[in-house]
C-alpha cells in the first residue's frame, strides 16, 4: 500500500516541526491517480482522502496536524 505522507509525517515530526498543514484545492481527489484498490475486496480505491487522514493521524508524536 502507498504510505510516503506517513513517512514524510515521521521525518517532520523527527526533524522537530510543531505543526503539519495539509492544503489541497480538491482534497476528496485524493488518490485517484494512485494504482491499486482496496485490499478488503470492497472495489474501493487503495488510496482515499480517508486513508491519508488515517496516515497523518497515525504517526506518533507532538506534530499538531490541519487540514485547510
Amino acid at each position: 500500500m502507498y504510505h510516503p505522507p506517513h513517512r514524510e509525517m515521521l521525518a517532520l515530526g523527527e526533524a522537530g516541526y510543531k505543526e503539519v498543514t495539509l492544503l489541497g484545492q480538491n482534497i476528496d481527489a485524493y488518490g485517484r491517480d494512485l494504482p491499486g484498490t482496496a485490499s478488503d475486496g470492497s472495489g474501493r480505491r487503495a488510496n482515499t482522502f480517508t486513508d491519508l487522514l488515517r496516515y497523518v493521524h497515525d504517526v506518533p508524536g507532538e506534530c499538531r496536524r490541519c487540514c485547510v
